[in-house]
Parts: C-alpha cells; structure tokens; sequence
C-alpha cells in the first residue's frame, strides 16, 4: 500500500524496528523512509489504536538509526484492508531520538560548517562569473481607446476582430460571438461576457477584475498573464464557464468564483488561484503545477490525471475531490483537508502532510509494499 522510495537504513532494520517496537500491541507494521519522512502502515486483527501506538513509536524512536528523520506519517487499519481507519502525523524533537546535548551540538556544528563550506564556494564563482543583467518585465500598455456596447456591436458586424489596448470596462457584452477575437491588453474590468463565445480569443495580459464571465465559452483562449483580480469585490464570476485546453498560465485568478467550471486540459502552471471557490470544477488533466491553490475551495473538484507537483494546496478544501492519478509530488498539503477525498494510486513522493486532515478520506497508494 506504500510506495517503494529510496531509504537512508536498509528494510530489514526497519522492520525489524516495528516488529519489536509494535510487538506490545499485537500488530504489525510496514514503512518507508522518503527524505525526512517515515511513512508507516500499522496493520491489526482489530483497528490499532492510534493514541497507543502513537505512544509506542514514540518510545522506540531512540533504537532507530536513521536520525534525519524529522516526521512520522502514520496510518493505522485492519490488516487484509486497502483503506487506513485514521491517519496521525508526529512530529520528531532530537530529545525523542535521545540524542544528547552534546550529540546534538556536534550535529549543529557540523551542520554550520557545511553550509559555510557551501558560501564560500557560491561567493568564489560568483567572483568568477560576470553578473547577467536581468532585463525589467514588460509592463504592458495602458488601454488607449474606449469605445461604447454599441460601437462594439457595430464593428464585430463590420468584421472588426481587433480589441487590443481598448477600454472595454463596465460595457454590457454579453451573448457576443467573440471567436477569436484579439482583445490582448484589454481593460475588460466589471464587463458583462455572461455567455460570450470567447473560444480561442487573445486575452494575454487582458485586466478581467469583476468581470462576468458566467456561462462563458473560453475553450482554447489564450489568458496568458491575465488579472482577474484578487479582492472580494473585484472577484470575477467563471460559474459554468468552458476553459477547456485554456491557457491560463501565470494568470491571477485569486478570488475568483467558478463553481461547476470546465478547466479540463487547461494550463494553470504557476496560476494563482488562492482563496477561489473551484467548487464541482473539471479539473481533469489540468496542469498546475506550481500553482498557488492555498485556501481555496476544491471540495468536489475532478482532478483525475492533473499535475499539481510543487503547487501550494495549504488549507485547501478538497473535501469529496478525486485525486485519480494525480501528480502530487513535491507539493504542500499542509492542514489541507482530504475528507472523504479518493486519492487513488495518486503520486506524492516528497509531498507534504503536516496537519492535513485525512480521517474517513479513501487513502490508497501508488505501489504495494514488496
């Protein structure tokens, strides 16, 4: 049920580890070692209980050699089952591991020495290298042109599909046929595009704060860099709208609400999407990587297939999400709630669980322990 990763002690010693310190309550255990982390399975006739074998891991933690380990991931449930009854993270001090003060100055000292040895290389090839300028980012224009609802109209008809740089805010446009229309540097702030067919549109560094985007077709529209506003007043409304294969990279979306939206295939990396209710969202094969999703709400969210390695995820809502093949490596669960979650043969390595909160959730890893 574990998935197999590199160990700083070898198998043996580490089961043989839990059988001796597990032997008082009757149950078994497995575990792997992943960086900093020991992630173990404890395994009973009966459902172990967590507060007991809480306090037996605790007390052999001194017998275990493998003193870079700062965090236990400990899962407890009836041995033949698939799904863990409880979940408890403990967190290990370096009186734990009964390392003295001694021991643990040395390991200190050590430690500082390294980081030193570590400056001093970085300061002589930074001697050595001539510094690259890093050229500013390109702010883009301000909108130049303002135009009326009406004059809108009149020029789409015309076969006018040029919008860039114009001053679009406040204008009620919505229903309008906008397929591929360039509006790349818009001011397109408190717009009404509830139902606009924007498929395939030009919306690079496009201003959308408080827009209504409702019900909206923006399958395949390029939203790279684009601001959609990150306060509650401003917050833009995607409720049921179509962002398939979207690009939407870079993107600030903080705030926004889109409920039941359909982002599947969309990319997303390095998006922020903080506090945004994506509540019900289709978020398959969606990428967001590197993505700040922290406090937002993804309870009933589909994020089967996508890449989430490296986002930010700490108290996120993804209560009732499926998490099917998910991407998951690297990235921070941090008092996150997986409630009633189904994180099913879902890739975490190095993925961080402090506090995350995992009871009654369908637990099931990557790759059965040998």
């Amino acid at each position: 049920m574990l998935e197999l990763l590199p160990v700083v002690m070898s198998a043996p010693d580490l089961l043989d580890w839990l059988r001796t310190t597990l032997a008082p309550l009757d149950c078994t255990g497995k575990g792997v070692i992943d960086g900093a982390q020991l992630r173990v399975l404890v395994e009973g006739s009966a459902v172990p209980p967590a507060t007991q074998v809480l306090g037996c891991l605790r007390a052999g933690l001194p017998q275990l050699v493998a003193g870079e380990i700062t965090s236990l991931l400990i899962f407890g449930c009836l041995r033949g089952e698939e799904i863990p009854r409880w979940a408890e993270t403990l967190t290990v001090t370096p009186t734990m591991r009964g390392e003295s003060v001694q021991e643990r100055l040395a390991r200190l000292k050590d430690s500082l020495n390294r980081q030193s040895q570590m400056g001093q290389k970085f300061r002589e090839q930074m001697g050595t290298v001539r510094p690259q300028t890093i050229p500013p980012m390109a702010v883009p224009a301000a909108a130049s042109s303002t135009v009326t609802a009406a004059e809108v109209r009149q020029k789409l008809s015309q076969g006018v599909r040029d919008f860039s740089q114009t001053d679009l805010s406040g204008l009620d446009l919505s229903g309008l046929d906008l397929t591929g229309v360039c509006l790349r540097g818009a001011d397109l702030s408190r717009t009404n595009l509830r139902g606009c067919n924007l498929s395939g549109a030009d919306l690079q560094q496009a201003v959308l704060r408080g827009a209504n985007l409702a019900e909206a077709n923006l399958r395949r529209a390029n939203l790279n860099r684009a601001t959609m506003g990150s306060e509650p007043r401003s917050a833009t409304n995607l409720r049921q709208a179509d962002l398939r294969q979207a690009n939407l990279a870079e993107a600030t979306l903080g705030r926004v609400v889109a409920v039941g939206a359909n982002f599947a295939g969309a990319n997303l990396s390095r998006t922020d999407l903080s506090r945004a209710d994506l509540s019900q969202a289709n978020l398959t094969q969606a990428d967001l990587s590197q993505a700040d999703v922290s406090r937002a709400n993804l309870s009933g969210a589909g994020l089967t297939d996508a890449n989430l390695s490296q986002a930010n995820l700490t108290a996120t809502d993804l209560t009732w999400s499926e998490l099917i093949r998910t991407n998951l490596e690297r990235a921070d669960l941090s008092e996150a709630s997986l409630n009633h979650a189904k994180l099913e043969a879902a890739y975490l390595r190095e993925a961080v669980f402090k506090g995350t909160i995992m009871p009654n959730g369908i637990v099931t890893y990557t790759a059965p322990l040998e």
